[in-house]
């Protein structure tokens, strides 16, 4: 499942929420694919300034979460939201 996954991913079809749910639900699942989650998050940055508020803090979180390290990602994901930080509402 996961291979198939990645080569949908890095084809590029994979529009943004499909890119951040897949990361979420994997990591929510507590499954850390080697090749899978790289490829979510190359194609994440690839495609950065067209993340809604909740792909960003959904793709924030599933990395965060899985104890990912992605600095690349981390760093793209955190430009993109200083703009929007005013529309950000926090979930209790």
């Amino acid at each position: 499942m996961a291979r198939g996954l990645q080569a949908h991913i890095a084809s590029g079809e994979f529009e943004t929420q499909n890119l951040s749910n897949t990361a979420w639900s994997f990591s929510a699942m507590r499954i850390v694919n080697g090749p899978l989650l790289p490829a979510i998050s190359a194609a994440a940055v690839s495609k950065i300034q067209e993340l809604s508020m909740q792909d960003l803090s959904n793709t924030a979180w599933a990395f965060a979460k899985s104890l990912i390290d992605d600095r690349p990602l981390f760093d793209a994901l955190a430009s993109a939201s200083v703009p929007s930080c005013a529309e950000f509402e926090s979930q209790t």
